[in-house]
């Protein structure tokens, strides 16, 4: 973890910007990090330091951003694209000018979805319909060259990296609502036609990414990433000619929650960033591909990042923070990766009322189309009161209100004591202030342990509960519903 910053707000997505105008030991480093809001778009610009942007930038910071890209193939600038639900933007900078043009959407609808690379953009609008640009190498400019309907609302979608000594990637990755995936071409003579696609089954797609991997011997790979709504990933190799998709895809299960798929670059090979309710990455190495759980918080959103300081890193969010990290050579540092087995489990610990004697997963309705994955817990010790008997009778387990009411009673002893004593005599009592501090601390450790409490005189005493656990949340407490007495 190199850097953390606080956002105004739950963002979205993140994406970063190359800077095509400067190069430096052959590399070209990032120029901006955009964050996308609910609402809104922020755009830092990188440099020895990072600082907010504004309408210089070009970017419509009024709306959220879909996608982002530099545009030009590094020889020639040929600006930055930005993608709205109203509609796609091209900024470029001529004689220090900031110029903008933008394609708007025709009538009411919105772009849902959005991909960019180098040299090209596809949207996807409400319905399902499919509209491809291009960059004109000669004239600098956007042209719209396809419309295809699909028929169906699309999730996700990407276009793919452009291979290297090419000019376009020749295929697009969609992922759709009917629990489809299509692989289309974008070549120019068969632009957005389908070229093969595979059921998922029950789940829909979450998010996709093509990657250009080694495959060993010095050939190169074209993979498929699929992100699922249930958690897992699904990873198959695609055929660069044909375009047709394997017919055993592996398939992984990451996490409880929607997995998001990125491309990063990691000891100078291309790699992917998958996020769950754990961070995760997937790379290849002597002809074989290898996935490895990150030691780390879990991240909502992440991307590449290249700068002087950081030449391979990742820029993520995490709630309402902005993060910067380092994997580290060979991808398996002890830092972040971790290459034992028993660094392929993440442990969250809970603490519990009584012993937990029953549990299982429950699937809650969360809108009209949304689930959520619940744990629901059955609690219960015999020979024990229940909690409300317990704080009828004065008990508290955990010694908090003991330790409060401490704290209360040690304060007032330092102001009655501060009004006799000298200045002089001001470093002693800091001193002691601290050697006091240190014992609460002690004691606070002390206390918070739970203990057993008072024992029934009789038998045929219970206490219990039901819990229900969101392990979504770092495995919080969504509500916890005391039974009766000996229920």
């Amino acid at each position: 973890e190199l850097a953390v910053s606080e956002l105004p707000g739950v963002p979205g997505g993140v994406f970063n910007v190359r800077d095509d105008r400067t190069t430096k030991n052959g590399k070209f480093y990032d120029r901006y990090i955009v964050v996308s809001f609910a609402d809104a778009t922020l755009v830092l610009s990188v440099g020895e330091t990072v600082e907010e942007m504004g309408k210089e930038s070009g970017f419509l910071t009024s709306d959220p951003t879909l996608a982002c890209s530099a545009l030009g193939n590094g020889d020639k600038d040929g600006g930055i694209v930005q993608v709205c639900p109203g509609g796609v933007r091209h900024i470029r900078r001529v004689n220090n000018q900031v110029n903008v043009s933008q394609w708007s959407v025709p009538g009411i609808k919105k772009i849902e979805c959005a991909s960019a690379n180098e040299s090209q953009i596809l949207i996807a609008l409400a319905g399902g319909e499919l509209i491809y640009f291009e960059l004109d190498p000669m004239s600098g400019n956007l042209t719209e060259a396809c419309t295809r309907d699909i028929g169906t609302d699309v999730c996700c979608l990407d276009v793919g990296p452009v291979p290297k000594g090419k000019s376009r990637s020749l295929f697009a990755v969609v992922g759709s609502r009917d629990s489809n995936v299509r692989l289309l071409s974008l070549a120019p003579a068969s632009l957005l036609e389908p070229k093969s696609s595979t059921t998922l089954g029950a789940t829909k797609p979450y998010s996709a990414a093509l990657s250009i991997v080694d495959g060993g011997d010095g050939a190169s790979e074209l993979t498929m990433t699929v992100g699922l709504e249930d958690g897992s990933a699904l990873r198959a190799n695609v055929d660069p000619i044909t375009g047709a998709i394997s017919t055993s895809p592996s398939r992984r299960f990451l996490g409880a929650r929607p997995v998001s798929v990125s491309r990063v670059t990691l000891d100078g090979s291309p790699s992917t960033l998958l996020l769950s309710s754990r961070p995760w990455i997937g790379r290849n190495g002597n002809g074989r591909h290898s996935m490895a759980p990150m030691s780390y918080a879990p991240l909502d959103h992440g991307c590449s990042f290249s700068n002087e300081a950081v030449r391979e890193g990742i820029v993520a969010t995490s709630g309402t923070t902005l993060r910067i990290l380092s994997v580290g050579e060979n991808g398996g540092n002890n830092a972040l990766l971790g290459n034992d087995d028993d660094e392929a489990f993440n442990a969250t610990n809970v603490s519990l009322r009584y012993t937990p004697r029953q549990m299982c997963l429950l699937s809650a309705k969360v809108g009209e189309t949304g689930k959520k994955i619940v744990l629901a817990l059955v609690e219960s010790d015999y020979n024990d009161y229940g909690a409300e008997e317990k704080k009828s009778m004065g008990f508290d387990g955990t010694g908090r209100l003991k330790t409060t009411s401490k704290k209360i009673e040690s304060k007032s002893n330092d102001d009655a004591m501060d009004m006799d004593e000298d200045s002089d005599d001001d470093a002693n009592n800091e001193e002691k202030k601290e050697e006091a501090d240190e014992e609460d601390e002690d004691d606070i450790n002390t206390r918070l342990t739970p203990i057993r409490g008072p024992v029934p005189s009789g038998k045929g005493h219970w206490g219990s509960c039901v819990r229900l656990v969101d392990p979504q949340n770092a495995c919080s407490t969504l509500d916890c519903v005391e039974l009766n007495r000996n229920e």
